[in-house]
């Protein structure tokens, strides 16, 4: 049982309102929106992909740009640039060495399908086509979702005909993103609809797959119902939108919304300044809560070993299994975002982001945001982390 759902324009606009309604109690997603609002992104408009046509549902400012007119732009600073599905073949060397010093520079570049040309040929090292074509006509795939459960609905993701697959292998410092195994195994081998990889101070993220769904495949009862029911157990009222609309085409549109903040706020060059030299002490007697300006360390055991300095907490931090978490932890059971540490009055305290597997603090399942105390160990997926903290010495 296999339908499409071609009345995507609709269910841009339910997931715009479904996004607008877990802003409100998602911070790390307000967090990203209200960056991406701030950097107001340059679009190039492509011959067949429309990422404006999301930004404006999202109410995110943006500036149009010609591609040719990015050769000659000033410094940009770190807005990032979407060049929409846009083919350019032997592109003159004065834009490709301003995009290169552009992500160079903190800068991110997101290109789609087409545009591959031009991001092989800023960087020939790093990614590149597979000289195979997608179908003759439009398509669209299931993307691989490992912590999926029975309910949820599938996630289909836009191919135009005509693409470019990316060729195997690729680049060590390149990750997949984005995935699906049946894309993959009709196509050259290589599952990857999404990558992302970094240069210099920035990074780029090229999808082959088209960010502006026009048509998705709905493959299961779950995915065919009126978003209005999906939308409504998730505490969001979509109202007459959520009558029109199938929860398949509305949830895979609001994966390309989150997806978009994901891409522009993945580099953070600020980040690794650990030019002050800390060492780890004995945690104290007694129970002493975590204050948002104590520095402090994140020591893992289990599968996933590593040891993660934070030097204080003044905004939240991320645990999860998406390389943009703040605490990446490449654990199957760990969700892509699963936890948060967040700064109160208080000290710092633990939430949980409705992971499929839980967190637990000191062996218990917590239900509600909890204060840290130096000692705890907070448990995702296999992986434990011991809070442990540091001592400036240098």
């Amino acid at each position: 049982m296999v339908q499409e759902d071609t009345n995507m324009d609709l269910a841009y606009q339910a997931a715009g309102q479904f996004l607008a309604a877990q802003k409100k109690i998602n911070i790390l997603l307000a967090q990203k929106f209200d960056e991406l609002k701030e950097l107001k992104p340059i679009v190039v408009p492509g011959q067949h992909d429309h990422i404006e046509r999301i930004l404006r549902v999202m109410k995110i400012p943006y500036e149009t740009k010609r591609l040719l007119d990015l050769s000659t732009l000033p410094p940009l600073h770190n807005r990032p640039i979407f060049i929409n599905c846009s083919s350019i073949h032997s592109p003159p060397r004065s834009l490709t060495e301003r995009l290169k010093d552009h992500v160079a520079q903190g800068g991110t570049l997101i290109t789609t399908d087409w545009a591959l040309t031009l991001t092989n040929a800023i960087f020939p090292e790093y990614i590149s086509w597979n000289q195979q074509h997608t179908a003759g006509h439009n398509e669209s795939f299931s993307i691989t979702q490992e912590n999926a459960k029975p309910d949820d609905p599938t996630l289909s993701w836009f191919i135009e005909n005509s693409s470019y697959p990316i060729a195997l292998p690729m680049h060590e410092e390149v990750n997949v993103i984005l995935k699906s195994l049946e894309f993959g195994k009709k196509y050259g081998g290589n599952p990857a609809l999404g990558v992302a990889f970094p240069f210099g101070k920035g990074g780029v993220v090229h999808y082959v797959s088209h960010l502006y769904a026009q048509m998705v495949a709905l493959h299961k009862d779950q995915d065919c119902t009126l978003s209005v029911e999906w939308a409504a157990k998730k505490g969001v009222d979509l109202g007459e939108l959520g009558t029109q609309t199938s929860t398949g085409s509305v949830a895979t549109a609001y994966d390309a919304m989150t997806t978009i903040l994901g891409s522009t706020s993945r580099w953070k060059p600020n980040a690794a300044t650990q030019k002050r030299a800390y060492i780890a002490t004995v945690i104290p007697d007694v129970q002493t809560p975590v204050k948002p300006s104590d520095p402090f360390y994140l020591k893992t055991t289990g599968e996933v070993e590593l040891e993660q300095l934070v030097q204080g907490l003044p905004a939240a931090y991320t645990i999860g299994r998406d390389t943009d978490a703040c605490l990446f932890i490449p654990d199957s059971r760990v969700s892509r975002y699963h936890a948060v540490l967040e700064p109160t009055t208080e000290g710092v305290v633990i939430r949980d982001l409705q992971s499929k597997n839980g967190t637990y603090v000191n062996k218990a399942l917590i239900e509600k945001p909890m204060a840290l105390y130096f000692g705890d160990t907070i448990k995702v997926g296999k992986t434990k982390l011991e809070i442990v903290p540091a001592r400036e010495v240098g």
